[in-house]
């Protein structure tokens, strides 16, 4: 009961034109979600978000580079806990809090859940993700962050669009443009799979998985 309450509210961010209404969710076939040693080993250090579909809410805006730098707080065997303060300009975003990522392992279990909180004073709000997907390039030089939740507007589910999808794609800073291209040659290579299964699962008139090709940080990629 508590997870789908979690889900409810979180889902009721998603209103309007933002985000994205869709017949299903991402298939793990496609996205192919990291393990719980992945985000332990690679999460941490500065990640521009360089890719993103509308953003469910203001936390910035939308044509913002954002760079989130991932600290880790406590580790153990099984359990992680990272903070995620958003950059805009080398300041941390007004009226956000880092959000607090949390990486769990049952022992002896191929089961890993990753969680995600947020908090947004300036907007009231706060929101806890309870299944946050994850996926790195080989070089665990881009990184995919994903949700996909009940979609909660009827005109929408009467098209047969149930769920809505958020998606957010992070790049390391590069230091060369060899780096650089090397990491952006990976970087599509993550867009082209996910817009492939995005775009058959939007309603016919949508288009918003083109937004994946459109750059916010010129600057990197």
């Amino acid at each position: 009961m508590f997870l789908y309450y979690t889900l409810f509210l979180f889902s009721s961010l998603f209103c309007g034109t933002i985000s994205e209404p869709v017949r299903k969710c991402l298939s793990n076939d496609v996205f192919q979600k990291a393990s719980c040693d992945q985000v332990r080993d690679f999460i941490s250090g500065r990640w521009a978000e360089v890719r993103r579909l509308p953003l469910p809410f203001l936390m910035y805006n939308e044509e913002d580079c954002v760079v989130w730098n991932a600290v880790p707080r406590s580790m153990n065997d099984t359990d992680a806990e990272f903070h995620l303060q958003a950059l805009v300009g080398g300041q941390p975003v007004e009226g956000m809090m880092p959000a607090v990522l949390k990486v769990e392992q049952k022992k002896g279990c191929d089961s890993c859940k990753v969680s995600m909180h947020i908090e947004v004073p300036k907007l009231q709000i706060t929101r806890t993700i309870p299944d946050w997907w994850i996926t790195f390039d080989d070089d665990h030089q881009v990184m995919v962050g994903y949700v996909c939740v009940h979609n909660h507007i009827d005109a929408e589910k009467e098209k047969g669009l149930m769920f809505r999808n958020m998606i957010f794609i992070y790049m390391k800073p590069q230091l060369t443009p060899g780096n650089v291209k090397r990491v952006k040659k990976n970087l599509d290579i993550i867009v082209d799979r996910l817009s492939d299964e995005l775009k058959d699962l939007e309603e016919e008139t949508d288009s918003h998985w083109e937004e994946l090709r459109d750059s916010k940080c010129k600057m990197v990629v």
